[in-house]
């Protein structure tokens, strides 16, 4: 790859090249990322690029309630779109993995912005009930909810609290004690807490990966780094899946120790052989819990 140089300030940059070229094939770069195309010099001398207007948009779960949050785009980082509403950037056309940073929390997705442009996220109304031993609704329990810190969904009846769709850990107080749960949102808005005489079917201490530290690089070319940490000693299963749902790797199945952990997925299937660019889900399975990530593997 050779330079021709920076575009000026009307975005063209010149490049002399004697003789007859034919098809080459050309990148620009921009916002830390390139797209690039063939084009044949022979019949056409200049070779046009165009950046896409990328939008981010949040919205309450009415719908139609615009809510303030800082968009991100992962181009070579992270960089900020700035807040919604308005969260807006120039980018190659292209997919990329976008954030929404809510309430102290985040969510991403992947998208292809050269078919669309408007990255739209929506978060979820989550109630926190409490219930006595028959189902009957108590009032005075305070619900919170471990987003970036412990934030107060209010008192009982009416806890409610505009939420990411994802799994976050809930505490309900009640004459002067309190317990906790952890709940994915996604599927399930309302957490429910029972009290009779004392707090009933509670998750104390969950048996699951706590945290997916991180899976870096992420999009990546040749291998990707898998970190999370256990709480306990545990059966394990870490496996790989196409878009279709279909099993790509199963990376380990088997029982690991309580700590952090490492797993390395080197681009291979199950044959050995090298998969293709595109999007992937790692699944990470354990004694009761089920969790995915989504990474991309780039050409």
């Amino acid at each position: 790859w050779q330079s021709v140089g920076l575009t000026n300030a009307q975005g063209i940059a010149f490049a002399m090249i004697d003789g007859s070229v034919g098809i080459l094939d050309y990148r620009m770069y921009w916002e830390g990322s390139y797209v690039h195309k063939y084009q044949n010099l022979n019949t056409n001398s200049f070779v046009i690029f165009q950046t896409t207007n990328v939008m981010m948009d949040l919205y309450a779960s009415d719908g139609t309630t615009a809510l303030t949050g800082e968009g991100k785009v992962n181009s070579s980082g992270w960089k900020s779109m700035g807040n919604t509403p308005g969260a807006s950037m120039e980018l190659l056309p292209k997919l990329y993995d976008f954030r929404i940073y809510y309430a102290g929390s985040y969510i991403h997705k992947y998208q292809d912005v050269a078919s669309n442009t408007n990255v739209v996220f929506q978060t979820v109304l989550v109630e926190t009930t409490l219930v006595d031993g028959s189902g009957n609704d108590i009032s005075g329990g305070e619900g919170k909810v471990n987003s970036g810190g412990w934030k107060s969904l209010g008192y009982t009846p009416n806890a409610t609290m505009e939420l990411l769709p994802k799994t976050y850990d809930f505490r309900m107080y009640y004459s002067g004690t309190y317990t906790h749960k952890y709940q994915d949102v996604t599927s399930n808005q309302t957490v429910e807490f029972v009290w009779d005489g004392g707090f009933k079917s509670a998750l104390i201490t969950p048996d699951y990966i706590t945290e997916f530290t991180n899976a870096y690089p992420n999009p990546f070319r040749d291998a990707v780094n898998l970190t999370f940490t256990l709480e306990k000693d545990q059966k394990v299963i870490i496996a790989v899946y196409d878009m279709r749902g279909a099993l790509v790797k199963t990376l380990v199945n088997g029982n690991m120790l309580a700590g952090d952990h490492k797993i390395i997925w080197d681009s291979k299937d199950k044959n050995g052989g090298m998969v293709n660019q595109g999007v992937y889900i790692v699944r990470f399975i354990t004694t009761n819990k089920v969790e995915q990530k989504t990474i991309v593997k780039m050409r």
